[in-house]
């Protein structure tokens, strides 16, 4: 017998959720959404294609893969900066020429700071380096050798750590780290072998991050610098994957993505409703992250993906997927970001296209249940709500009791290429659709844009029979 009829509308801009089972998670989240941006500008509760990317050079730098990307700013000129797995590092100037630096360099992640005129180099060779744009020298002054764990500017100094053994230089000035003009050093963390992973400046303190533990310096001077100990329950696994935005530190600890604010000292676990891609993340020790806009972007690949990028819009506490990026290393400078593949840099979040090819994207909902796990329902239609800015078609797979794919529909977006209608299309589903849930699986692939504004199902509730 026919019970009650429900007409529910499924919000959609909730982001990933992949961790609880799939009648458990958030309606308004999914257990896919990739290639989404949930924060398209005017866009709130939609669904948008994230934009693509261009390439920056056009001359290919190398094949080597890329350990680093930085923007360097010294006076009046830029330079987009790449360092590759050989030992040159390359840059794009200000007349869009590429140019190769041939120092002897090694083969390690590059670190690369600029402080009072002059970019520094760390982590490549044993020794500092620094390159004023024109030439590149070993740094003077007794800087420390085989500083592996990063480049940071902190309390008016440059720091960097070797071994468990984190140095500053001399006030303003890196080419002097000598104890005599108020340089300082000092071995960080009691079981003193542990190394140092990463160092990055939160603003009132420099965190210092271990394997297992994370530690932070205080002060302001060489007379009164010390080292307090953070946490021993979390430490680092991706020294790349470390950020920090407005005092607050996102990082790749050992069980998924960690923030620490400014004077905490626990950081955060974050990544729980990505745990499962956590766990299948295969580049965890490597993985890079960056800043843009309010999102924390990381590198993510795993068995059969190796372009991805989890996206953490932090302020809204919500992941997605991307796919089909460069992902072998993260930039953004003045909010333009840039990733890295092939020998290439490229402008991120920039065009319709992936440097020419077409962005995929796919949306599926939670398991629908409308209220009752236990009661059968009759599944009738479907309306989806779509903008787009060509003539091009989604594919809507329709899913019952988690396995039976019923049907697969396609909604004609028809669309004047100078125009942006909101369409609105029936998906019949037909009389015999009867289970306990439903799913959707959304998905297009073009050049073009799509936003996706919501889904309404019309669905039976069915009385014992």
């Amino acid at each position: 017998m026919l019970g009650r009829t429900i007409i529910p509308l499924i919000p959609i801009d909730g982001g990933l959720n992949t961790n609880a089972k799939p009648w458990l998670i958030g309606t308004s989240e999914s257990q896919k959404c990739q290639n989404f941006d949930l924060g398209k500008q005017g866009k709130q509760g939609a669904l948008v294609k994230r934009n693509g990317y261009v390439r920056d050079n056009t001359t290919q730098f190398v094949t080597g893969v890329t350990t680093n990307v930085y923007k360097h700013v010294n006076g009046t000129f830029s330079y987009l900066v790449s360092h590759h797995s050989t030992s040159p590092f390359y840059y794009k100037d200000t007349t869009g020429a590429n140019t190769t630096v041939t120092a002897t360099l090694g083969v390690n992640t590059a670190w690369f700071m600029g402080f009072s005129g002059t970019m520094y180099i760390a982590g490549i060779d044993t020794v500092m380096k620094g390159w004023n744009g024109t030439s590149i020298a070993n740094t003077a002054g007794s800087a420390p050798a085989n500083a592996k764990a990063g480049l940071e500017v902190y309390s008016s100094r440059l720091w960097t750590a070797a071994s468990n053994v984190l140095s500053g230089s001399a006030l303003w000035n890196a080419e002097d780290w000598t104890t005599a003009n108020n340089a300082w050093s000092s071995p960080v963390g009691a079981k003193g072998g542990e190394t140092i992973k990463r160092i990055i400046s939160q603003g009132s303190r420099l965190v210092v991050f271990k394997s297992n533990s994370i530690y932070a310096l205080h002060g302001n001077a060489a007379s009164n610098f010390y080292v307090q100990l953070l946490t021993e329950k979390t430490g680092i696994t991706s020294p790349r994957s470390a950020v920090c935005v407005d005092g607050t530190v996102f990082f790749r600890g050992r069980d998924g993505y960690y923030v620490l604010p400014e004077r905490a000292a626990e950081p955060e676990l974050i990544s729980l409703k990505i745990t499962d891609k956590i766990l299948a993340q295969t580049n965890s020790t490597t993985c890079c992250g960056m800043i843009y806009k309010d999102q924390y972007w990381t590198t993510y690949t795993k068995a059969g993906v190796t372009d991805g990028v989890l996206v953490l819009y932090y302020k809204l506490g919500k992941w997605v997927e991307y796919r089909g990026l460069p992902n072998e290393a993260l930039y953004s400078h003045n909010d333009i970001p840039y990733g890295a593949a092939n020998g290439y840099v490229y402008q991120l979040d920039s065009g319709a296209t992936d440097d020419g090819s077409s962005i995929a994207v796919r949306w599926k909902s939670p398991a629908l249940a409308y209220g009752d796990l236990s009661k059968d329902k009759q599944f009738n239609k479907t309306y989806v709500s779509a903008l787009t800015n060509g003539t091009h078609t989604l594919s809507v797979d329709h899913y019952i009791d988690f396995v039976d794919k019923t049907d697969t529909r396609t909604i004609p977006l028809l669309v004047a290429s100078t125009n942006q209608l909101l369409t609105t299309d029936k998906l019949n589903w037909g009389q015999g659709n009867v289970g306990k849930v439903e799913e959707f699986e959304i998905s297009e692939t073009s050049s073009y844009t799509v936003e996706i504004y919501g889904v309404t199902s019309y669905a039976t509730v069915l009385e014992d029979r």
